[in-house]
C-alpha cells in the first residue's frame, strides 16, 4: 500500500536515482556541490577563457533524467586555437602563434 507496507509485514524504501557524472573537469568549472547529481537536476560546465567544449561552446548543461542517465557525457574543455579561428586580435601584418589556453 501506500505507506510502503506490504499485507503480509515486510516493508519497503524507495531511493532516488542518481546520475553518474563528473564534479570536476580540466580547463574549466562546474556548479555541483555536495557529490549528489540527481533526476531533473542540472549542472553547468564552463570551460575557462581560452577553451571550449566542442559540442556546445563555453558553457554546457548536463540534465539527469528520470532513467538515471545524464543528458549527455560530461563536456571536454578543449584549447581554441585563436590563429587558425580568427578570434584573436593580432595586427594583420604580424603573425598568430597559438599557446595552450591563449596565442601570441
Amino acid at each position: 500500500d501506500s505507506s510502503g507496507d506490504f499485507s503480509n509485514g515486510s516493508s519497503f524504501q524507495c531511493y532516488p536515482r542518481n546520475c553518474s557524472s563528473e564534479s570536476t573537469i580540466a580547463n574549466g568549472m562546474t556548479n555541483l556541490t555536495g557529490g549528489q547529481f540527481s533526476v531533473n537536476q542540472t549542472i553547468n560546465y564552463t570551460c575557462h577563457d581560452g577553451y571550449h567544449d566542442v559540442v556546445s561552446g563555453r558553457v554546457s548543461i548536463v540534465k539527469c533524467g528520470v532513467n538515471g542517465e545524464p543528458s549527455r557525457l560530461t563536456p571536454s574543455c578543449v584549447d581554441i586555437d585563436e590563429c587558425a579561428s580568427r578570434s584573436h586580435t593580432c595586427p594583420e601584418q604580424a603573425s598568430c602563434s597559438n599557446t595552450i589556453g591563449s596565442y601570441n
